[in-house]
């Protein structure tokens, strides 16, 4: 279980920083729409932390996917 928790956060940080890259964002940029410092970008991405699910839900809104695509889609 404790791998799988892992591999989804691990999952999480890649899309985050995959959605950011293909709509041309820096990671000041993103920090900016979101409300957030830009460290926090910065942790998402290097799966320090994960973003709270008000976050969660305002990224899975701007990338007009369903709320678990952040989650489930896993890069080759």
């Amino acid at each position: 279980m404790l791998e799988n928790r892992k591999d989804i956060r691990l999952n999480i940080a890649k899309n985050i920083k995959r959605f950011r890259e293909m709509n041309n964002l820096t990671q000041k940029q993103l920090a900016e729409k979101l409300n957030v410092k830009n460290s926090a970008v910065s942790n998402w991405e290097s799966n320090a932390n994960s973003p709270d699910k008000i976050i969660f839900s305002n990224v899975t809104f701007m990338s007009q996917h369903t709320p678990n695509w952040l989650e489930l889609y896993r890069l080759k």
